[in-house]
């Protein structure tokens, strides 16, 4: 929560055969916006976490499992999406592109200048 009351949440949802990441955020002058779905369309999105910064910016990110079975790639795919107040969600970004290297339990962390690590 950020020190004027802004908050973001960030869950795994079924929907249809495979599992979404979703979203909220809170403004203490509006209430909660409407839950949107935020990952990519990919399969089985799992594992999401959310930092929010003093300003009220936000970043989400969260895996996704493939198989190689499947035609994919293997591994569990890492993405992120940022929130703008005012703006809304931006485009998803993967961070680690090319790689097949398994990540599990992604945790993010903004700094006051709007910075991710």
């Amino acid at each position: 929560m950020s020190p004027n009351g802004d908050a973001v949440v960030v869950w795994r949802q079924p929907e249809g055969t495979t599992f979404s990441v979703f979203a909220a955020h809170y403004s203490p002058a509006t209430g909660w916006d409407t839950a949107s779905v935020i990952s990519n369309g990919l399969d089985r999105g799992a594992n999401p976490a959310v930092a929010i910064d003093a300003a009220g910016n936000a970043m989400a990110v969260w895996i996704t499992s493939r198989s190689a079975s499947d035609g994919k790639e293997y591994g569990y795919p890492l993405w992120a999406r940022r929130y703008e107040p005012g703006s809304g969600w931006k485009e998803t970004m993967r961070l680690d592109p090319g790689s097949t290297s398994t990540k599990y339990r992604p945790r993010i962390a903004l700094t006051t200048g709007g910075g991710a690590f």
